[in-house]
């Protein structure tokens, strides 16, 4: 079996307020995730609890894996990082939900990102993507990153290591990193070459009536209403017969780490 993750960014839909899938689009997925066998980390914005505590603690108890993916889902930058990171880890604790992962919003960090996570008592990050001009700066991650230890050394003679598991390249032709690519350039993405991690956003599945009608009309919004709804299904499912036929089992950042000996 090749090991590969599967996570799903949970947050306001198509960066807003609105979470209409939350409850539309997220259960139907546990159902798909549990007939497939599928185990996943869910990157879950932390004043989501306020409003569907249930649904994340669904969400646990179908075997997945919480992480953060901030409190309010805002750009990470030197003011607000380790208010975003602490505050967020903060809230799950408070519900119950020990959380020892992070990403951040739109793969955005601040230079002492690192130094947050370990001032929190995380274990692990996924918020590094590769060289994007203009948004992403990290081209020394390579074509097809793969996960690495991140290690420091305390004033106290300790060794602090954080996992970093890098959101591979978004480049031609290693694009198949997420669902929004995959929809995008239907029916080719099926042919591109497969990377260790993917990604999705549950609002990615919802019709084009339901999504914020104020986003849509930007150039990113009319790129991402292409293949929503049922076709974003279908596409999906594709993915994952095709995955299956290669014998990959997907797990979440936490079993991956273990599984691979990342942090060894």
């Amino acid at each position: 079996m090749t090991l590969r993750i599967m996570t799903v960014d949970l947050e306001g839909d198509f960066d807003t307020k609105n979470v209409k899938s939350l409850e539309k689009i997220v259960p139907k997925l546990l159902d798909l995730f549990d007939s497939r066998s599928i185990k996943a980390t869910f990157f879950v914005v932390s004043e989501l609890l306020d409003s569907h505590l249930n649904l994340i603690l669904e969400i646990r108890r179908r075997g997945h894996e919480i992480a953060s993916h901030s409190k309010t889902h805002s750009f990470l930058n030197s003011k607000n990082s380790l208010i975003e990171i602490q505050e967020s880890k903060a809230q799950f604790e408070g519900a119950g939900i020990y959380v020892t992962g992070f990403r951040s919003p739109g793969f955005i960090t601040a230079n002492s990102h690192f130094e947050d996570l370990k001032k929190c008592g995380y274990s692990y990050d996924s918020s590094l993507a590769v060289f994007w001009p203009g948004r992403y700066m990290n081209f020394w991650l390579g074509f097809r990153p793969q996960a690495f230890v991140q290690e420091s050394q305390e004033t106290s003679g300790n060794k602090t290591k954080i996992v970093e598991l890098p959101m591979p390249t978004f480049f031609w032709p290693l694009i198949n990193s997420g669902l929004s690519y995959l929809r995008l350039f239907s029916p080719v993405s099926l042919l591109f070459r497969n990377q260790y991690m993917f990604y999705l956003h549950p609002w990615e599945f919802l019709e084009k009536s339901d999504l914020p009608q104020e986003k849509l009309k930007s150039f990113l919004g009319k790129l991402l209403q292409r293949n929503t709804g049922d076709k974003a299904w279908k596409i999906f499912e594709k993915f994952l017969d095709q995955c299956e036929k290669k014998k990959v089992e997907w797990v979440s950042c936490s079993e991956y780490i273990e599984k691979v000996g990342v942090a060894k």
